[in-house]
């Protein structure tokens, strides 16, 4: 993890701009002008533009609270700064999408075809018949979704989600898949990139699976805010019942008090108005505590990160006992080298995934002679 002073003078040399060091701590930055699309301010207004802060020339900072009486006229670097929430909040307008190369990988796997049998199942009396093996990359979509919860407190949750897009299949390590150690901006090898979906199809996919888990996280603190309402609006009539008590007391000593018919028909009019008072600011306190714990609910992509990994695909046929090929066509089987192991195969059939296919039977309804278990039944 970087310094903040680390941070920053990596950002002004990325942007263009000129950083120098004038002493430990302490630098002179230049922005660059003419930066496109940085004139309009964000929006927290106190924080100056880009452009703004180009325009103000040389800029002296420090990161050491104790140089600043040595260097007047210098800023102090530090978080909450509004020149660091400037370059903060560029910095993550810049970094929505990034394109990173996974490296480090045995692709050379010792007995694969041994691997391959003893995995992927096929009729008894059948065997794989290898015909072709290619290295190529295979695009992982990573997306980061923000979700904000928004009642009588602000909550937000980051919910990564990956796919690969050549299967369009969840990924389920991720922690593996963003080992930042082998993450590299150019790859050690060039491959081909493999046939993929559309990123627009794998994104809804993604918002979708993003959605549920959002809907249960909302469905939970729901229940929170409705057992804490109730608690709360529970008080809240105690409270004004406790009132409309001591009206009541209140108007049994007036009443016993005046003497004159018009004084009680006065005294009954003044209580009754204190007492629709009482239940008016009763209805209206009860009715801004559920607006207040009303949950709203926003989901918006915040980051997406394209991961080219390289996996090993093998290209073969199901053969027969006499060596005949049963399979239309080669089929292809995939081995994964970041968790060392075989991919779900795709039943040519239904597009299902499967460790294990059986002959098509004459009521299977199809014209593929290998289907997955699912198809047979």
């Amino acid at each position: 993890m970087p310094t903040l002073q680390e941070f920053v003078t990596e950002y002004i040399e990325t942007i263009g701009g000129d950083c120098e060091e004038v002493e430990p701590q302490v630098y002179d930055i230049l922005f660059p002008e003419g930066l496109a699309g940085q004139n309009t301010k964000f929006k927290r207004s106190s924080l100056p533009s880009l452009n703004e802060l180009a325009e103000r020339g040389l800029l002296r900072v420090t990161y050491d609270p104790e140089a600043v009486p040595e260097h007047p006229g210098s800023q102090l670097v530090s978080f909450g700064t509004p020149l660091v929430d400037t370059v903060l909040n560029d910095a993550v307008r810049r970094g929505r999408t990034a394109t990173a190369y996974l490296t480090g990988l045995n692709l050379q796997t010792r007995d694969l075809p041994v691997k391959i049998r003893r995995t992927m199942k096929l009729p008894e009396g059948f065997d794989w018949l290898f015909e072709n093996i290619r290295f190529l990359h295979y695009p992982q979509a990573v997306f980061w979704f923000e979700a904000t919860f928004v009642s009588d407190i602000k909550e937000q949750e980051v919910l990564p989600v990956g796919f690969d897009l050549a299967s369009g299949r969840e990924v389920r390590r991720l922690d593996q898949l963003l080992d930042f150690e082998r993450l590299e901006q150019c790859p050690t090898q060039s491959l081909i990139e493999v046939n993929h979906i559309d990123l627009t199809e794998i994104y809804l996919k993604a918002r979708h699976e993003t959605v549920r888990t959002v809907s249960a996280l909302g469905n939970f603190r729901r229940r929170e805010l409705e057992t804490r309402l109730n608690k709360q609006v529970a008080r809240m009539q105690l409270y004004y019942a406790d009132l409309r008590k001591e009206l009541d007391e209140q108007e049994r000593r007036s009443i016993k008090k005046v003497s004159t018919n018009v004084e009680t028909m006065e005294s009954q009019e003044k209580f009754v108005k204190r007492l629709e008072t009482i239940n008016r600011e009763e209805s209206q306190r009860i009715t801004e505590l559920r607006q207040k714990s009303e949950l709203k609910i926003t989901l918006r992509l915040a980051n997406l990160l394209i991961v080219q990994q390289p996996k090993v695909c093998i290209q073969a046929v199901a053969t027969g006992k006499r060596g005949t090929e049963i399979s239309s066509e080669p089929m292809e089987i995939i081995w994964n080298p970041l968790p060392e192991q075989l991919e779900a195969a795709v039943c040519p059939s239904c597009g299902g995934s499967t460790f294990e296919f059986r002959l098509a039977t004459k009521r299977s309804k199809t014209e593929h002679p290998l289907i997955c278990g699912q198809c047979v039944s």
